[in-house]
């Protein structure tokens, strides 16, 4: 129960199945009834997103690209299975193969060759199918139970190698293309649910694994695993997404839940170490559901967000190893949630899978990646500063800037002629940024005091004068 309010944000899930179906059935009824009366516009599809043809109304739980040929495209969400040949821009449906929990996979060098992760025999698991013609057929490969576990991935570096999770979230692995499968070592656990699984692209025997009560890793492709410390427990889904250059850099997604912290999380270290990387996130663009790097280029990163009730934005970007994030919603539904991300590096297209109220605003949407930096992105200081305080001298207030040019613990301090500290207005670990802070000298004498930054092995102190 510690992760039920994720599990809703996620899936949807209801506790009664009976409940959930005559719930399910008037939405059917809904959302045709929504697609018949919406027509979506979009009056720049280059530039913002919009809603592919063919997608409305089918809220996406994956979608996935054929990497050898990547006009191919095919997607799963509640009402069934969708295909794209033509770069994701319009959209038929394929078979009722459905589910709002799951996963899917294309083969890179076989279109036909897919793997999916879908509704399991109990309403709240998950089940692995695969298909040797496309998506036409399927044959069952695993049966979950218990709680969901929505992963399918392929080795990077070996297409034959696949690993999927079953509820409540063992590994599974193929070396053969799923004529046959082993269970690798599975990670402590301790019955927790597996929501993501990542491996590198320069060494496919590292895998970082996000369980909804921890991270894992391994180094011999799951054959053992240890345990990431993050600083703090977790307590709902964690999304990892691994720099396409480099295995040490990883970020983590966590879904907030209760009084348990959540946002993006980012390691250089393989995981051995984490800073918080939220400059830019409110604790509503904190709730995350999926996470993105752009392999063109891995300081760009995007997040889905949930917002169901309050109109919020749905996903964000950084284009600087998520030192800030900025808004990268324009076109995107006012609540819902973006269940999945993917990118298209031969078009320079990213998608993302949306489920929505009213229901013919779910769907695929897509757009162009916006790789120019913004404005207030690029003037991210490069150094160390502290500004002169303003006005100057003051009375009674002022206002102090300083710049930090990457994630630190900074401390800002006032002293009085003698040296005697007379107040801490800065002492806490800060983002990249250009930040202000004010001090109130009403309580002192008129005189001349100083303000002093300390942060690593940078120290500046600046003069000022108050005056009464």
């Amino acid at each position: 129960m510690k992760d039920y309010n994720y599990r809703i944000a996620k899936y949807g899930i209801i506790i009664s199945p009976l409940r959930r179906i005559l719930q399910a059935r008037t939405i059917y009824r809904l959302s045709y009834i929504t697609i018949l009366l919406l027509t979506f516009y979009s009056s720049d599809p280059a530039q913002q997103w919009h809603l592919a043809n063919g997608s409305a109304g089918n809220p996406i739980a994956a979608i996935d690209i054929y990497r050898s040929g990547s006009n191919w495209m095919y997607a799963i969400g509640i009402y069934g299975m969708i295909k794209s040949i033509d770069y994701g821009n319009n959209w038929d449906s394929l078979n009722f193969i459905r589910t709002d929990i799951g996963a899917l996979k294309v083969d890179p060098y076989n279109s036909n060759l897919l793997y999916a992760s879908v509704f399991g025999r109990d309403i709240e698991s998950n089940d692995i199918i695969m298909s040797t013609d496309g998506g036409l057929h399927w044959s069952l490969v695993f049966y979950g139970s218990l709680s969901p576990a929505p992963v399918v991935e392929i080795d990077p570096q070996d297409h034959n190698t696949v690993y999927v999770a079953e509820g409540p979230g063992f590994i599974h692995r193929t070396t053969d293309q799923g004529l046959s499968w082993n269970m690798t070592t599975q990670p402590p656990f301790q019955g927790s649910e597996c929501y993501s699984l990542s491996i590198t692209n320069s060494n496919d025997s590292i895998i970082y694994a996000g369980y909804g009560n921890g991270i894992f890793k391994s180094t011999n492709k799951g054959n053992s695993w240890q345990t990431l410390n993050l600083g703090f427990q977790i307590h709902s889904g964690t999304f990892l997404a691994v720099n396409p250059k480099s295995p040490d850099i990883i970020y983590a997604a966590i879904f907030p839940t209760w009084n348990y912290l959540g946002g993006v999380y980012k390691s250089i270290d393989g995981g051995q170490s984490w800073q918080e990387v939220n400059n830019g996130l409110s604790n509503e663009a904190k709730q995350i559901l999926s996470i993105m790097i752009n392999p063109n280029n891995p300081d760009q990163l995007f997040i889905g967000l949930y917002s169901y009730g309050t109109p919020n934005k749905l996903c964000k970007q950084t284009t600087n190893g998520g030192n800030l994030w900025t808004d990268f919603s324009e076109g995107l539904p006012d609540t819902g949630r973006v269940n999945c991300i993917v990118i298209n590096s031969a078009n320079e297209k990213i998608y993302c899978g949306v489920g929505s109220f009213p229901l013919g605003t779910s769907g695929v949407y897509l757009r162009d990646i916006n790789t120019d930096v913004k404005d207030s992105e690029s003037k991210l200081p490069n150094n160390f500063q502290l500004s002169q305080n303003y006005p100057n001298p003051f009375s009674p207030s002022t206002t102090i800037q300083y710049d930090i040019p990457k994630y630190s613990h900074v401390k800002i301090i006032v002293i009085d002629v003698l040296g005697q500290q007379v107040e801490t207005l800065v002492d806490e670990e800060k983002p990249v940024g250009t930040y202000k802070v004010n001090f109130n000298g009403s309580a002192l004498p008129s005189g001349v005091y100083f303000y002093v930054l300390t942060s690593e092995n940078f120290r500046e102190t600046k003069k000022m004068i108050l005056l009464r």
